[in-house]
């Protein structure tokens, strides 16, 4: 966990999903962290409150809908950035979304870029863990180089 880095919660019950959206999101220098359904998200929230959440809308237990509606109630998370990411596409899931004030809606598969995009729209665009080191000096050729080159 990285305090300085934004907090971005992904919900999704495919775990292959979720850890690697929390992984792209380390590469783009936020502090992504997964939860495989609601009520665990709901946990997770509860320990750090996320500038912004990820989530898929039908998981069993505690769906995404049903999440949002608890999140709502924690204080610090009232405003808390929602982005829908799901294959449900029907108008009465958008309603839904709409009406638990989620203002993103996007459709499996999300293209990575864009997920990024809206991310730097809706939170603090931190900079990426890689960009902030040092570039080393290279002394002379890399040995394999040298071996090449004679």
């Amino acid at each position: 966990m990285q305090a300085n880095r934004p907090y971005v919660l992904v919900v999704d019950d495919q775990p292959d999903a979720a850890d690697s959206m929390a992984v792209l999101l380390a590469l783009w220098g936020y502090d992504g962290a997964a939860g495989y359904d609601g009520a665990a998200a709901l946990v997770a929230a509860r320990i750090r409150r996320p500038e912004a959440v990820l989530l898929d809308v039908e998981m069993p237990g505690m769906g995404g809908f049903g999440f949002v509606a608890n999140l709502r109630e924690l204080r610090g998370c009232e405003r808390t950035a929602v982005v829908t990411v799901s294959g449900h596409t029907t108008e009465a899931c958008l309603a839904r979304a709409r009406e638990l004030g989620i203002g993103r809606y996007l459709f499996k598969p999300a293209a990575p870029g864009r997920v990024r995009a809206l991310l730097g729209r809706l939170v603090e665009t931190p900079e990426p863990p890689h960009a902030r080191a040092e570039p080393r000096p290279r002394k002379g050729k890399h040995p394999a180089e040298r071996c090449i080159a004679g």
